[in-house]
């Protein structure tokens, strides 16, 4: 009965290890994922900036060349109307081209902003799924109309231990109780066996 409860109890423990490693390992590997994508839209938010202030140089030396050509082309063959008939076309394209420069940054922040928030919802999903799977436990064992708690069974212990011991040395704890012979087994730190046996 002993092994059966040994192998139990390290199948257990194996199992729970398990479990802690693999929460670990998903948390770690989401945290990650998270830093990534954070990297990649603040690239994302430097790539459009940069690419937005080329396009507005562009826009401000094709405005000088136009103009200057304009200037020279109405200079030498004289006429006032194509100078007037080419800023305001040339207006109202550098002020298209800055509004749509703007609702380029807009919709850029909104989609790094939703996916930051994805991110973050899905990771305290995980961290709240895991936290869910902790619970109280408690066990009794009945036999013969009499009952026995796994706390009465720890506090009787604690007694007996600390007639010739300090608790602070225990750092492991088996207990081993056969309804047989009313006894139990108590394995300290695997390597210390004490008994105690109930009336």
């Amino acid at each position: 009965m002993n092994k059966k409860v040994k192998s139990l109890n390290h199948l257990k423990n194996i199992t729970v290890d398990a479990s802690k490693i693999t929460a670990k390992k998903f948390i770690d590997a989401s945290e990650n994922a998270k830093d990534n994508l954070q990297k990649n839209l603040n690239d994302l938010k430097d790539a459009s900036k940069s690419t937005a202030e080329k396009v507005k140089t562009v826009s401000k030396n094709a405005k000088k060349t136009i103009t200057k050509t304009s200037e020279d082309i109405a200079k030498k063959v004289n006429i006032k109307s194509i100078k007037e008939n080419i800023e305001p076309p040339l207006n109202k394209s550098k002020e298209n081209i800055q509004k749509n420069l703007n609702d380029l940054k807009d919709a850029t922040l909104d989609v790094s902003n939703k996916v930051f928030t994805a991110s973050e919802e899905l990771i305290n999903s995980v961290k709240d799924n895991i936290k869910a799977k902790t619970f109280t436990k408690s066990l009794y064992i009945q036999y013969f109309g009499k009952e026995m708690s796994e706390d009465y069974l720890i506090e009787q212990f604690k007694v007996k231990w600390s007639e010739s011991k300090k608790l602070s040395d225990v750092k492991d704890l088996k207990i081993y109780y056969k309804v047989e012979e009313n006894t139990a087994y108590y394995l300290v730190n695997n390597e210390t066996t004490i008994s105690i046996k109930f009336l």
